[in-house]
């Protein structure tokens, strides 16, 4: 059974000939290998709407910096291949403008608003995954409980590779672990592990 996610969201996957993707090359040599893990990924799975959530490094420019090309011309998700519908987006308010299709408006049974499924991928885990506005913490304060990630499509630059360990010392983020084949309860806050077929479930921690 596929795994299908209503957004796929690409924070701070800068193109690699701009200011801060030849600033990161400096210094990082593996940023084309950590791309070509996410296309690799997320093959894997079913969506239709890709996030471009590119920031300037300082937040101080206006303008949206441009996600890999790259990326972007080689991403293809299981159900949809190569059709895809992406947006530049800065918020979650321009999330809800530019997919209106996929999102489920409304309350559940519990009176708490519907989650949508939501997949993070980008740079760098701890710092901009996290509190970028359309990272993992955004999500969870508006009680999107349904924030997935996985091992192969986080990065931190000039740091090791992501693993498990990674997220077990996130002091703000609690992962539990779910099984792959066991995620029936509908909220999938998860992290897909390349070494294992597990996923973790997100929550804020208490600090």
């Amino acid at each position: 059974m596929s795994i299908s996610f209503d957004l796929v969201i690409l924070i701070d996957c800068w193109e690699l000939d701009s200011e801060w993707g030849q600033e990161q090359t400096t210094f990082e040599t593996r940023t084309p290998e950590f791309y070509r893990r996410i296309v690799k990924k997320l093959r894997n799975y079913n969506f239709k709407n890709v996030v471009l959530a590119s920031h300037n490094k300082w937040d101080l420019e206006d303008s949206i910096p441009d996600t890999s090309k790259w990326l972007v011309d080689n991403i293809q998700s299981k159900n949809n291949g190569f059709d895809l519908k992406f947006r530049k987006c800065e918020n979650i308010i321009e999330v809800f403008r530019e997919f209106p299709e996929a999102l489920h408006s409304g309350l559940d049974y519990n009176n708490n608003p519907n989650t949508l499924r939501i997949l993070i991928c980008g740079q760098a885990f701890k710092v901009c995954t996290h509190y970028r506005p359309l990272g993992f913490i955004g999500w969870l304060q508006q009680k999107q409980n349904g924030v997935f990630t996985h091992a192969d499509l986080l990065f931190e630059p000039n740091k090791r590779w992501i693993t498990e360990q990674s997220f077990d010392d996130d002091p703000i983020i609690l992962w539990d672990i779910v099984e792959e084949d066991s995620y029936t309860a509908g909220i999938i806050d998860a992290n897909y592990s390349a070494s294992a077929n597990i996923m973790h479930a997100a929550e804020l921690k208490d600090l």
